[in-house]
Parts: structure tokens; sequence; C-alpha cells
């Protein structure tokens, strides 16, 4: 509590520690969106600025991962849209493109579970990510996506029934023939 206060009146060490864990959850959500390392960093250097901004109306410690990931979504969705209208960059990651997912999958395989979880489609993936690796509820991520929490359930309901089928061996034989 005592580093949210000295962050608020704006002493940027303060600030650091007090979203050091936060960096991380932050990165593994804008890798849903890029794979170049410099779009990932650009993404979060403007939310993490947005969010120093705004922490003077943060009151607990708890409210500070929601809206970074708010700030993250929405800068992460304005960039992908500035990208996808100039370039086909993220082609690859459409399940439909063998030869270009082969590749994307070379390029990030640094485990099984990243690999099953690229796999899957950009929406399944965002919302697994947020869910189970940032630890945000329902009604969060939810709100962050501006979606309903029915939604939101069907769609880590469908996530974890499309992971359990990679990982399981009869899934992991598809997955590997379909490669």
């Amino acid at each position: 509590m005592e580093l949210l206060l000295e962050a608020r009146k704006g002493n940027k060490e303060a600030f650091k520690a007090i979203t050091e864990d936060l960096e991380i959850k932050m990165y593994k959500t804008a890798r849903c969106y890029f794979t170049l390392e410099e779009d990932v960093i650009k993404v979060m250097q403007i939310s993490l600025k947005h969010l120093f901004k705004e922490i003077i109306n943060v009151r607990k410690e708890e409210q500070l991962l929601p809206l970074a990931m708010k700030f993250l979504i929405k800068h992460c969705e304005e960039i992908y849209l500035k990208k996808s209208r100039n370039t086909k960059w993220l082609d690859y990651l459409k399940d439909d493109d063998n030869s270009k997912a082969i590749e994307y999958r070379e390029y990030r395989a640094n485990s099984i579970t990243e690999e099953c979880i690229t796999s899957l489609t950009k929406d399944l993936r965002l919302i697994s990510v947020l869910y189970y690796y940032d630890g945000l509820d329902v009604h969060q991520i939810a709100t962050l996506l501006k979606k309903s929490s029915k939604d939101v359930e069907a769609v880590i309901d469908v996530a974890r029934n499309r992971l359990f089928e990679i990982i399981s061996d009869e899934g992991t034989k598809k997955y590997n023939d379909y490669v």
C-alpha cells in the first residue's frame, strides 16, 4: 500500500516496483497479439505510460491488474488494426495456412504448452491467457473485452476443450498429422 501511495504521488521508482509483476502478465497478453518483440515492447511502453498517468485514480493494488490489462488490450487492438490495414503480417496465425503455421510454431515453440496455446484462434488465445496466466476472472475479462460473462465462459470452455484435445494422445497425433 505504501508503494501505491508513493506511485500516486508521481514517484517513478515506486511505480516501477509496483508494476514489476504486472509487466510479466502484460507481456504474455501482448504476445497474443504480436510476434515481433518490438511491437510487444512498444505496446507495453504505451500502456505503462497510460497507467502511470491514471494511477492517481487507483485506490487499491488489486485494481492495478484489471486497469493495466484494459489499457494494454486497448492499445494492442489499436496497433493491431493499424498493422492489419497495412499488411497481412499476422496471416500465419490463421489455422488454414499450414506452411505459415509451421513457421510460426518453429519460431515460438519453446514449450508444448505454448505451442498448444498458439494453435488457438486469436480470441481463444487472448481469453485463455487472460484467464489462466494472468488470473483475471470471467467478469473482469468480460468487462475488458466488452463481452458478456456468458460469452467469455463459453470461450473458456471451447479453449479448454480444444487444448485438451491437442494435449491428449489422440489429439497430439491429429495435431502432428495436421502439421
